[in-house]
């Protein structure tokens, strides 16, 4: 066994000139010539060797935790080979490197790694990260958990998120979910197994709480240069610009009678169908006066709208907008309610009784008619003797044959 020790580095990795190892002829399980790789405290870090022999030259070895390393030679008894040859080593003096990012892991990182990284922003309520990418290896042992994997935890410890997989992950150009408080830590965590690039976080926003308002930040660093841009609330685009929405109000029914409730519903787009979904609130307006206020949820707000007065109204949907997001407001949409039934009852009985008002006026106009042609007839009578005479006489002749019948023939 040979040890090859870097006394204060936190990292080490070998260089192989040459390795080359013979065949197994008998094929014995496990029996095949082998280099082992162990750390400091003989625990087995990588193998190498194969039943139909290796011969690999000028390879590295991956990264391991710690300042030594220790190779191991173990033979059986069927062939032999050339063997093999390293001549150089590499350290990090560090666990990792920050110094043109907010938190960056090793290229590539360390087998048997664990660290982790603060970012803070002092007087934040909320903080979200951005990750230029996050490479990480699968798991050859598939040992339960025992993938790589990156840990975000808020500044108590308490875990928030892992990203990680038995197959390995590959994700660029993300952000995480936001987070209540000013600090966020980055944890990661490797096995034996294999090693990838790493992780690299170059963006940070925050939301500080003011009175009743947001303020939100950007912090950016790449290679290049370190810098720290203030933006308005709500500035999120690649630009820095709020993103542009629509609000689209539909409702239940064009017409509803007095008293009756409808449905308005309004839907907030957006120009892409991104991983965040428009929040803030709906107000929803008749005219100039507000009938009531909705969150937003999954991209839409839902009012039943209160009793409305008769007649037409002219109701639109305003959107607040958010961090995100500018507002928008509706085209008008009107809408029209009825008056109750029983009003038109009301003027069917009023109808009804000015017709017999006319009528019962119709009546006393032709008796009052009626009399006056009496009266007429009298005056005529009473002027003109032989006119009475006769009328007298016409009367006698009446009453007679009513009252004084002629007697009946025998």
């Amino acid at each position: 066994m040979w040890t090859i020790s870097e006394p204060g580095a936190s990292q080490i990795r070998l260089h192989f000139e040459c390795l080359q190892l013979a065949s197994d002829d008998l094929a014995t399980i496990g029996g095949y010539d082998k280099v082992i790789l162990l750390d400091k405290f003989d625990n087995k870090l990588g193998e190498y060797g194969d039943y139909d022999g290796t011969n690999y030259q000028d390879f590295w070895t991956d990264w391991y935790t710690g300042d030594t390393l220790k190779v191991k030679l173990v033979t059986d008894s069927s062939r032999t080979d050339y063997g093999f040859k390293i001549d150089k080593t590499e350290i990090r003096p560090d666990k990792s490197i920050s110094n043109n990012s907010l938190a960056e892991s090793d290229h590539p990182y360390a087998n048997n790694f664990v660290d982790t990284w603060t970012v803070s922003e002092p007087d934040a309520s909320q903080i979200r990260l951005h990750f230029e990418y996050i490479q990480l290896a699968s798991d050859d042992a598939a040992t339960i958990g025992g993938y790589d994997k990156v840990i975000l935890l808020d500044k108590f410890d308490n875990k928030l998120k892992t990203y990680g997989d038995y197959d390995g992950i590959n994700y660029q150009d993300f952000w995480t979910d936001w987070y209540t408080g000013d600090t966020l830590k980055v944890k990661l965590v490797t096995d034996g197994s294999r090693t990838d690039y790493g992780f690299k976080i170059d963006r940070v926003k925050t939301r500080v709480s003011e009175i009743n308002n947001f303020s939100e930040s950007v912090d950016t660093k790449d290679s290049n240069t370190a810098e720290s841009t203030e933006v308005q609330y709500g500035d999120t685009d690649a630009g820095g610009n709020k993103i542009l929405t629509t609000t689209k109000l539909t409702s239940s029914a064009n017409f509803s009678a007095f008293g009756q409730s409808v449905i308005l519903v309004a839907k907030v787009d957006t120009p892409s169908q991104g991983t965040e979904e428009p929040f803030g609130t709906v107000t929803f307006i008749d005219g100039t006066k507000s009938i009531g206020v909705v969150d937003v949820s999954s991209g839409q707000a839902t009012l039943e709208t209160p009793s409305l007065s008769s007649g037409s109204h002219s109701i639109t949907a305003r959107y607040s907008g958010d961090i995100n997001f500018k507002p928008s407001t509706s085209s008008p949409f009107t809408l029209t309610v009825k008056e109750q039934t029983n009003t038109g009852m009301a003027k069917s009985s009023s109808k009804d009784q000015f017709s017999s008002e006319q009528l019962n006026s119709s009546e006393e106009k032709s008796s009052t008619e009626q009399n006056s042609a009496v009266k007429k007839i009298i005056v005529i009578i009473s002027e003109n003797p032989l006119v009475s005479g006769l009328i007298l006489l016409v009367i006698s002749i009446i009453l007679q044959k009513k009252y004084f019948p002629p007697p009946k023939s025998k």
